[in-house]
């Protein structure tokens, strides 16, 4: 979840708020090109703190502050241990460091101060206490406040095993601890369980004086603790669930000052997806329900990053540009289109601003990728903007690319590339038909990838706004991730791709599952699997998936009665209907009447049962970094790669896992996911720019991107099997490493293979794709239906035969009426 910043230092003050500017209206026109005067940004990206990434096993940095044109960057980590290393004698602690680092803004390093060796806790110690482990680097939280870092450290105390939390005030010029305080102290960890869980600082901000920690467990089993000192000096804890009895809540999530010594906080549910706010009296620590709206800006504290400037109030950036939130008049204004610069978009929202006037904004961010089996690869980052007097992609002509999800960083990417190096046409990209930015804007509760039933209605809306906007060629030139609305899949609409493009070296299996009679609307570029994981061992030699009666089977007898789709009715119904959707259309016309649907629908009735959950608000949620173990027998799960897989699995039997399609009336394998796609419009008139740039995204270059900067699986074949021995080496070289160390201490790891995983498992991997003949997709419209009608059958209202006619004759009516 992302936190939002708070910076002190004056300098950071808007100079002026920017009107907001864009290149021109995105219109197909040939007068719709852009023009000298349009307003322009050069970008200049500095990297930096980058020598952390080849010196450590795993690191973290964070933005503390800017003042007097210096960046300052707290890094807390550990430093790579030797091979030759003793492990009977390794003191963890001795690699582990934490250092700020000082940058002017042309990315020059200044200093790097080693800080942990200058705090010492131990005058500070109670009676009788001792802290030989040190301060804990790990949950360090730090900001810059008048020349000086202040950060929060841990320390564990022996013999009493409390954990006291200390203030520390550092002078950078001096390179000098001048303070440090006792800020909160906590007896005992939380058990949930198996797992301790402790207290750690959530969020540390400063407003006109007064300064507020929160605390949290991440549970729900123990109080969200507020800590306030005043600007006379005052420190209070309040122990939230003292304050707010009824309250069921993992942490205070949100911190918004509202002037006058009052702030507006956001508790988050114990589902992590709702929230409750309160109006807090920061003197009296008194809080009440805060009754006002507030739709119009909670998603964005939770997925973007949200600054605070003094004097100005809050300021965010999202894929479109840096917004100004205002509290009084409850509006989210935007004041710099990042149209008007080629910025990659997917960088944007963990962008936080530290300054803007009209000719220079500075942003920086901390971005953490994580490749297909969950290693991560940070980069730090500030951005240098300066505005120019002229454009200089005058005369281009624009093409507009929009996006059903969100904007990954691979394609943001080679728009980047594209925009650069392509003399005629300049891409720009639009967020409005994005469920990402329904959500932002607080029109959907949670947003998440998947379709089953969650979203079906926005999901309706969208895609219908879209067609008609197509339809009319209203609508932008290039569609992404659009390959689960079936509705889109029309000469209408969109172009075929078939004849269009080179395909050589992909997987030829997703580009024919992809086509609707015979014709390829939209191509994916990378995909996922769905299906059930499990043994091997468990099914029948060359089984691809189950029957329903081969299901049935599996269920009862190696699962022991659980099912490991774990679905309640509907969701089952409609997510194995998507598995089987080509069986119900002819490509003019939707029939449920047939053997298919009946079979599917019998087992659901008969065999699938919804489960009882308690309500949402009462879900406890912790973080268990325990390493996640393969059921006795299998799970069901979505979006499958190998990276996934591997990363998930490796402690077991990795060589005898596999991959099985849902139960289906044919018993068809593995349902493939298109994890993004691109189309064309059949209305653009720009068909050689798209195609142009549509090719870019099936290179050597871009695929290698995908393979190894997300979770999914690229379409090229050679991309494919270079990450997944990248992602197969990265695995093997822990279980190594680990394998020694326990050996070392004369124990075996029961959570680690015996051995590392053979290269075999890629081919196998790669067999399981070859065996998957079905894309999933659905019409949301449809599915509507389904979900609305399926009920009353399942609760026994009505009969099957009628239930089948009612959807029957609504889906043709709806159909009609889409024409």
């Amino acid at each position: 979840m992302k936190k939002f910043k708070v910076i002190f230092s004056s300098t950071m003050a808007l100079v002026m708020i920017l009107p907001a500017v864009s290149v021109t209206s995105c219109g197909k026109k040939n007068e719709d090109q852009i023009a000298k005067d349009s307003p322009w940004y050069s970008l200049q990206r500095h990297d930096i703190c980058q020598n952390y990434a080849e010196e450590t096993n795993y690191y973290e940095t964070q933005f503390a502050g800017y003042s007097d044109d210096k960046l300052y960057y707290l890094t807390t980590g550990q430093f790579i241990i030797p091979d030759d290393v003793d492990y009977a004698t390794l003191d963890l602690n001795d690699y582990n460091f934490a250092m700020l680092d000082v940058y002017d803004i042309e990315g020059s390093l200044i200093k790097s101060i080693d800080i942990e060796k200058d705090i010492d806790i131990t005058p500070f110690l109670p009676e009788n206490q001792t802290c030989p482990n040190g301060i804990d680097i790990w949950n360090m939280k730090a900001r810059f406040e008048d020349g000086k870092m202040k950060c929060i450290v841990d320390a564990l105390l022996f013999p009493s095993w409390q954990t006291n939390k200390y203030y520390v005030t550092y002078d950078i010029d001096s390179e000098t601890v001048e303070s440090i305080e006792l800020a909160i102290e906590f007896a005992d960890d939380v058990r949930v369980g198996d797992v301790s869980v402790g207290y750690s600082n959530n969020g540390s901000y400063g407003f006109e004086g007064y300064t507020i920690d929160t605390y949290t467990t991440h549970t729900t089993y123990a109080p969200v603790v507020i800590s306030v000192t005043t600007p006379d000096g005052v420190n209070t804890d309040y122990d939230v669930s003292q304050l707010l009895p009824n309250l069921v809540t993992s942490e205070a999530s949100d911190f918004i000052y509202l002037g006058e010594g009052k702030a507006l906080v956001g508790f988050l549910a114990g589902n992590r997806i709702d929230k409750y706010y309160y109006t807090m009296e920061l003197d009296s620590g008194a809080l009440t329900p805060y009754e006002e709206d507030t739709t119009w800006f909670c998603n964005y504290f939770s997925y973007c990053n949200v600054t605070y400037i003094d004097g100005t109030g809050y300021v965010l950036t999202d894929c479109n540009g840096i917004k100004k939130l205002d509290f009084e008049t409850k509006e989210i204004a935007e004041i710099f289109s990042y149209d008007s610069c080629n910025i990659n978009r997917f960088d944007t929202r963990d962008l936080s601003v530290i300054s803007i006037t009209d000719d220079q904004i500075l942003l920086t961010g901390v971005f953490t990728f994580y490749d297909g089996a969950g290693e991560a690869n940070t980069r730090v980052s500030f951005y240098d903007l300066q505005r120019q007097d002229t454009n200089p992609n005058a005369g281009k002509t624009m093409i507009k690319a929009a996006t059903l999800t969100e904007f990954d960083y691979t394609f943001c990417e080679a728009v980047c590339n594209f925009n650069e190096t392509d003399e005629d046409s300049y891409i720009v990209l639009d967020s409005s038909y994005s469920m990402m930015q329904m959500y932002l804007e607080g029109k959907i509760r949670s947003y998440t990838d998947g379709f089953a039933t969650d979203g079906l209605e926005e999901q309706t809306e969208l895609s219908n706004q879209l067609s008609i906007d197509l339809l009319s060629g209203d609508g932008p030139d290039i569609i992404l991730d659009g390959a689960s609305y079936y509705q889109l899949n029309s000469d209408d609409l969109l172009l075929d791709l078939s004849s269009e493009m080179n395909f050589d070296g992909l997987f030829t299996n997703v580009i024919d599952s992809a086509k609707v009679n015979g014709k390829l609307y939209q191509l994916p570029l990378t995909i996922g699997i769905n299906g059930i994981i499990t043994h091997a061992s468990e099914v029948d030699n060359g089984q691809c998936g189950f029957t329903f009666d081969q299901y049935l089977e599996f269920v009862n007898g190696p699962c022991n009665g659980t099912d490991p789709v774990d679905m309640g009715q509907i969701e089952f119904f409609i997510t194995a209907l998507s598995a089987m959707n080509g069986d119900f259309s002819d490509g003019n016309s939707i029939n449920y009447d047939n053997d298919e649907f009946r079979s599917l629908a019998q087992y659901v009735n008969e065999h699938v049962f919804d489960p009882v959950v308690a309500p949402e608000d009462e879900i406890v949620e912790y973080y268990d970094f325990s390493i996640n173990s393969l059921p006795p027998v299998g799970e069901y799960k979505e979006d499958i790669s190998f990276g996934s897989l591997i990363g998930d699995y490796y402690n077991n039997d990795f060589a005898d896992i596999t991959i099985l399609g849902i139960p289906s009336s044919d018993g068809r394998g593995p349902m493939i996911t298109v994890s993004s796609s691109i189309a064309v419009s059949s209305k653009t008139e720009h068909k050689d720019a798209c195609i142009r740039f549509a090719q870019t995204l099936l290179s050597d270059e871009v695929q290698n991107s995908y393979g190894t900067l997300s979770s999914s699986i690229p379409i090229q074949i050679a991309s494919f099997e270079s990450s997944a021995n990248t992602l197969l080496g990265e695995i093997n070289n822990f279980i190594s490493k680990n394998l020694e160390m326990a050996s070392v201490y004369g124990f075996v790891d029961p959570n680690l293979p015996s051995e590392e995983i053979p290269a075999s498992v890629i081919d196998d991997f790669e067999s399981v794709i070859n065996s998957c003949s079905q894309v999933a997709s659905l019409d949301p419209e449809i599915m509507i239906i389904v979900k609305e009608e399926m009920p009353a059958y399942f609760t026994g209202q009505k009969e099957l035969d009628d239930v089948i006619g009612l959807i029957n004759n609504r889906v043709s009516t709806f159909i009609n009426e889409r024409g």
